[in-house]
């Protein structure tokens, strides 16, 4: 039975060999000190609603991605091919960035009164539940929550528009943050080999 070994990106970028790219982990500079002084605390042109979903996004980032990153690792061992390991191990590295730029917005939403630690405390409660199921179900738990990101991932890319008129510091933390999610394709691999499932498609472990 085909199984969810690996994360990989799968744009067209000149490096890639057969819609296969090389994951080169960065570390983009955030810097929000300050911020809740120089913007509307409905920062988002559209109002609180918006502003609210995308503040959710990034209290639950934390929490979610080091569910993810630590589902994937326990399955790169598994996957046959070293080039493909090799570009999932990466891309959960860039993954492990990606949260602590999240950690650094989450400073600024606590300072306007966003109770990010109850946030993430019911988030570790019901990730606590999977921990106690089978490892599929955990996987799947994983795939699902990917999958969601992923689509918003992909909204934000395709559709700058969505961000008009957000700071862009603000802005570019979400577009950044899309990135890697929005390009990624399931790998499933079967008996030490792997096929494509879903070129294009969302980051899944």
């Amino acid at each position: 039975m085909n199984r969810v070994l690996g994360i990989v990106n799968a744009g067209s970028d000149p490096q890639s060999e057969a819609g296969r790219i090389t994951v080169t982990p960065r570390r983009p500079d955030f810097d929000f000190e300050g911020l809740e002084d120089e913007v509307p605390r409905a920062w988002h042109p559209a109002g609180i609603g918006p502003t609210t979903f995308l503040e959710a996004l990034s209290a639950l980032a934390p929490v979610v991605e080091s569910f993810f990153i630590e589902d994937a690792r326990r399955l790169l061992p598994r996957v046959a091919e070293d080039a493909l390991r090799a570009e999932g191990a990466a891309f959960l590295r860039q993954e492990g960035l990606h949260a602590g730029t999240h950690s650094t917005f989450n400073r600024l939403l606590v300072r306007w009164g966003v109770p990010i630690e109850p946030i993430t405390d019911s988030a570790l409660r019901w990730l606590a539940i999977v921990d106690w199921t089978s490892s599929d179900l955990r996987s799947a738990v994983a795939m699902a929550g990917e999958h969601f990101l992923g689509e918003i991932g992909n909204a934000i890319l395709s559709r700058p528009e969505l961000l008009d008129g957000v700071d862009p510091r603000i802005a570019r933390l979400f577009a950044v943050g899309a990135e890697p999610v929005a390009a990624c394709r399931v790998e499933h691999v079967e008996e030490g080999s792997s096929s494509n499932r879903r070129p294009g498609g969302t980051a899944v472990v």
